[in-house]
């Protein structure tokens, strides 16, 4: 069974996700988000995602990886502002 528990870093208040299995604490900083499909194509991805052997959750971030890649590739490395990044 896993337990996630939620720990507050002091540092910008992050909040980060830490999954609890069976003993073994895996930290991850991971944002998490709720992100709305149309049941056509919420289906039709998770196929992919078989398909590729991925979770639905890694294949939706290895296409956002992909999508930012090329955009950086057109335009340029898109700069980091930490304080937009933590901001809620």
């Amino acid at each position: 069974m896993i337990t996630l528990c939620l720990y507050k870093v002091k540092r910008k208040a992050y909040i980060m996700l830490l999954k609890c299995y069976r003993g073994v604490i895996m930290a991850t900083n991971k944002v998490q988000t709720g992100i709305r499909f149309e049941p056509e194509l919420l289906y039709k991805i998770t196929q992919v995602a078989k398909k590729n052997k991925r979770s639905l959750n890694a294949q939706l971030e290895f296409l956002a990886q992909e999508c930012v890649a090329e955009f950086e590739a057109e335009n340029g490395e898109i700069q980091l502002d930490e304080n937009e990044m933590y901001k809620k």
